[in-house]
């Protein structure tokens, strides 16, 4: 599976095929949450909640697999692979970079699991 996301991608000629999937996908769970928000402002409860379960449920399936494929949870802070800068910009800007963007992710993932069961709670209440 590594193989396959590290092959030349389609969108950018220095991309890979899995920074173009990453890109689309995460193109499509914006819009597909905008949607829900637009579902939600003309009080269309029970479809926003439903466009709301399908969306984060397939984003946080799709964000497990693709940090269990690329192994990046492991290999981001084992050493310099895959990064062409000096020491300089890895130590001051890349690390400092990544350890936010893992801890963002790891926070929205707590919160997907949260408003997943708010989302539960209050359809509970509603129908």
């Amino acid at each position: 599976m590594k193989e396959l996301l590290a092959q030349p991608g389609f969108l950018a000629p220095s991309g890979t095929i899995g920074a173009d999937v990453s890109y689309l996908l995460a193109l499509v769970f914006t819009i597909l949450f905008l949607v829900a928000w637009g579902m939600a402002k003309k009080a269309q409860g029970t479809r926003h909640h439903k466009l709301i379960l399908v969306s984060m449920v397939s984003m946080i399936v799709y964000f497990c697999a693709y940090y269990y494929a690329r192994q990046l949870g492991v290999l981001s802070f084992e050493g310099r692979e895959g990064f062409g800068g000096p020491d300089d910009a890895y130590e001051n800007i890349f690390v400092p970079v990544l350890t936010t963007h893992l801890c963002l992710v790891v926070l929205g993932m707590v919160l997907a699991f949260y408003m997943l069961s708010q989302g539960f709670r209050a359809s509970e209440n509603v129908d």
